[in-house]
């Protein structure tokens, strides 16, 4: 696609994050939310042209060609003409083109299997987990993110019986290191967010938790957690070699970025993430272990994780 072409050439191609996506800050952040994209939130598909910012919302589809000879303020100001939000009729085509996985009720055997997860009949709701009458997600429970009209921007499925590998399935079409589970949930200014490295133990954790969807959260994820400016941040991720160290590094980075919330880690008993706990023995463990994270004590945090990580 020539637009694509030329974008690429005046603006680079440094951030691309995979073959089908590049990476540019959002032309559109400093008047939707005030302030300007510094963290290259504004995705753009090099084979479909469609775009999407993961901090302000704006999506679309490219429409025009760029000119030769611009100057990068001018091709912004382009941008915000050539990038165009489209009209709610066309928005209502493009989420049909989202992520579906032709959601489905749950059958008895994933209810039993939720069951024993510590899943709630609230928790399903909320959540909206659900089934899938896709072959290749048969005998698998649904955890989607932000569900729009039977599509979703990511989902887990989990399997529930022994004889379906691989244990979990993500959407081919889905970049999960751009999402934060059940962040879009939180409003901004919120009183606490845990985080957390899965689906499951973030519902465990409560309905202030988010998940990373592994062990080493993005500098996009991270951004949009930022974003939400919560008075309380919690980092959670699971005890072994790599989420131990990626718990005290995601504590930092949100203390860097913002230094008048409440931060802390806790460090999770060996094999046991929330899941495991339950919620209500979790919420005991998180009063009774929480470490504080401030500005003037990160040294003393790595050498206490350099020493912990030895006894592994």
């Amino acid at each position: 696609m020539d637009y694509i072409r030329q974008i690429e050439h005046k603006w680079g191609t440094d951030n691309h994050k995979s073959q089908k996506e590049i990476r540019y800050c959002c032309p559109f952040c400093l008047k939707k939310r005030g302030k300007p994209d510094k963290d290259f939130a504004f995705s753009v598909n090099r084979f479909t042209s469609k775009y999407q910012c993961f901090k302000c919302g704006t999506r679309g589809q490219l429409c025009k060609t760029t000119q030769a000879g611009q100057t990068d303020i001018e091709l912004v100001a382009f941008l915000q003409d050539m990038f165009a939000e489209m009209s709610d009729e066309q928005n209502e085509e493009l989420d049909a083109e989202y992520i579906s996985f032709g959601q489905s009720e749950l059958t008895d055997m994933a209810k039993k299997y939720l069951k024993k997860r510590g899943i709630t009949e609230e928790d399903i709701e909320f959540y909206n987990i659900c089934c899938s009458d896709e072959p290749n997600l048969f005998l698998r429970v649904i955890v989607p993110n932000e569900l729009v009209g039977g599509f979703t921007d990511m989902y887990v499925a989990r399997s529930y019986s022994k004889w379906v590998e691989p244990k979990y399935m993500n959407p081919d079409d889905s970049n999960k290191a751009n999402i934060v589970f059940n962040l879009f949930r939180l409003p901004e200014n919120c009183d606490r967010i845990i985080c957390c490295e899965g689906v499951f133990s973030a519902i465990a954790a409560g309905r202030d938790a988010v998940c990373c969807y592994g062990s080493k959260p993005s500098e996009s994820q991270v951004s949009q957690i930022v974003e939400k400016n919560p008075k309380e941040f919690i980092a959670c991720l699971d005890n072994d070699l790599a989420g131990y160290k990626s718990n005290i590094d995601l504590a930092i980075k949100i203390k860097q970025k913002l230094p008048n919330c409440k931060v802390s880690f806790i460090p999770m008993p060996n094999k046991t993430d929330p899941a495991d706990m339950g919620h209500e023995n979790f919420l005991k463990y998180l009063d009774a272990n929480k470490v504080p994270v401030s500005t003037d004590n990160f040294n003393t945090l790595l050498q206490f994780y350099s020493r912990k990580i030895g006894e592994f």
